[in-house]
């Protein structure tokens, strides 16, 4: 029996590591057996062929061959249970991206309109500010004319009386 023991430890240490639970069933499996077998050795007359050792020994090899088989079936649905969550995760998380790529692509384009009004509107401060300076340069040579004008004009009022009259003559005359 501690043989045996040993050897279902070493094989489940060299298997892949086991849920919590599945440990537990395991050795409760294992303590009812050790139970069973124990009460068996009480009443049963001690063996004395190697036949009925080596029957004993077939039958506990099956057991624990079943009770092995019983947590590897056990531990598929397990995995398949976590691969499907993790599948439906991967693709709750791939559709809420695709979402947010779908906002983010709408901000991106709404943002492109305002930039391009915005710059439609700089081209269109650009002119005006060409225009002004036109405008500003223009009534720079107006205002020169003016003085010109101007000057002329007092120039004209402080010629002598005399030539005034003659020169409104001339100019009536035309």
């Amino acid at each position: 029996m501690d043989n045996s023991g040993d050897q279902s430890d070493e094989q489940q240490a060299s298997e892949k590591p086991i849920g919590i639970e599945e440990q537990k069933t395991i050795e409760r499996q294992e303590a009812e057996a050790e139970r069973k077998g124990s009460t068996e050795d009480v009443n049963e007359p001690p063996a004395t062929t190697t036949e009925e050792i080596i029957g004993k020994a077939q039958e506990q090899v099956k057991s624990e061959a079943n009770v092995k088989q019983s947590v590897k079936e056990k531990s598929k649905p397990i995995l398949k249970d976590q691969s499907t969550k993790l599948f439906d995760k991967f693709t709750k998380h791939f559709q809420a991206s695709k979402v947010t790529s779908g906002n983010t692509t709408n901000m991106l384009k709404q943002i492109q309109k305002q930039l391009i009004q915005i710059e439609k509107t700089n081209i269109i401060r650009n002119k005006q500010q060409v225009v002004i300076g036109q405008l500003v340069a223009q009534v720079k040579v107006m205002q020169k004319q003016l003085d010109k004008v101007n000057s002329s004009i007092n120039r004209i009022k402080n010629i002598p009386n005399i030539k005034r009259k003659g020169s409104s003559k001339k100019r009536t005359k035309k």
